[in-house]
């Protein structure tokens, strides 16, 4: 049995979408150890950089503001996926002491 879509359902996905279309971030590297961050509108939200713990950090370039929880989910993942082999390595390296 199919089972219908409330019209509050159709419109939270519907809104989701356009979140989903209109908070996407770049990520632009600039070099080994910087990534530029911007909506895709072209506003600069900031840099990932290398810190001297060897760990990816994000600085914002903010001139006050907020930001939504899409975005800083997004921001987050981002630091998850940059920051994982040096996390995994560094473990590795810890265990073997």
């Amino acid at each position: 049995m199919k089972v219908r879509k409330t019209f509050f359902q159709m419109l939270h996905e519907e809104r989701e979408q356009w979140r989903k279309e209109n908070y996407l971030l770049t990520f632009e590297v600039i070099s080994k150890s910087t990534i530029n961050v911007m909506y895709n509108s072209g506003t600069y939200l900031g840099d990932f950089y290398i810190e001297v713990d060897g760990f990816w950090v994000f600085q914002p370039h903010s001139k006050g503001g907020c930001w939504s929880g899409q975005v800083l989910k997004m921001l987050y993942e981002k630091l998850q996926e940059l920051n994982k082999e040096w996390e995994i390595e560094l473990t590795a390296a810890l265990k073997e002491k």
